[in-house]
């Protein structure tokens, strides 16, 4: 699994600038509990992790998509489809070959660091010593 470091620099740069807003969408799926995250600032929006996305989200396209790994309460086309646009990039772990081929996407590994859409980011390797299968 893969954990991301996210930087939008103009916004702290700029105080004229919009404010940065994180944003934990709630899915109404009983199943899962997952943690989605909208990042919104300075005209930019980034999801992680996209799940079960309630419809509202459609009103919202996808700057940048990122996915820490490719379960599915992690990784699901159909809500990804619901935010992407035609400049949406998306940046995964290379490891995920269905999502990085599906969408065009760069594929990363621990370490790998660059920029989408003015957002710097940078990929490393997660801990999860409860969940062995989030490697």
């Amino acid at each position: 699994m893969i954990l991301w470091i996210i930087q939008i620099p103009s916004v702290a740069a700029n105080t004229n600038k919009s404010q940065v807003t994180i944003t934990h969408i709630k899915s109404d799926n009983k199943y899962y509990n997952v943690s989605m995250v909208c990042i919104e600032g300075n005209d930019t929006r980034v999801y992680i992790d996209l799940f079960d996305v309630p419809q509202e989200y459609a009103d919202k396209p996808a700057d940048v998509v990122f996915i820490t790994h490719d379960h599915l309460a992690h990784y699901d086309s159909i809500s990804i489809d619901l935010v992407a646009q035609n400049t949406t990039t998306f940046i995964g772990p290379s490891s995920c070959n269905e999502f990085v081929s599906k969408y065009n996407g760069t594929g990363v590994v621990p370490g790998d660091n660059g920029t989408a859409a003015g957002i710097q980011y940078e990929a490393f390797r997660a801990y999860n010593a409860a969940h062995t299968y989030h490697e």
